[in-house]
């Protein structure tokens, strides 16, 4: 046992003066800086593209919003100067007043109603 263990001591001395002699050699930690920075730029550029990349399409995604947006808009009518009444039905106000412009309506066509603005006094 004497023989292996005098080994394992020569093993561990002659590991421990390699990695000393390794260690303060400055071509060998330049190489490893340098294969270290590699791997780390290499990185970071994936991860600058995947950034990109969303930001790309984030800004495909709130152009596509805006123009759901815009086309939803396009179904609304704005109409003004309808007096308020107490309990009013306002769906059938309207569909009067089409009437009364001569626009064939009916309370199918028209999804909701609401009034803007500050109430008025009655």
């Amino acid at each position: 046992m004497s023989t292996r263990s005098n080994k394992e001591k020569e093993t561990k001395s002659l590991i421990k003066e390699t990695l000393a002699e390794l260690f303060t050699d400055d071509e060998f930690i330049n190489k490893l800086l340098k294969n270290f920075n590699d791997k780390v730029d290499k990185k970071l550029e994936e991860m600058n593209q995947k950034i990109k990349n969303s930001e790309i399409q984030i800004n495909m995604l709130e152009q596509k919003i805006d123009q759901l947006q815009q086309a939803e808009k396009l179904k609304n009518i704005c109409i003004y100067g309808i007096p308020e009444e107490n309990k009013e039905n306002l769906n059938l106000k309207i569909i009067e007043n089409m009437k009364i412009a001569k626009i064939q309506t009916n309370n199918d066509d028209i999804l909701s109603s609401y009034r803007i603005g500050k109430k008025m006094k009655i």
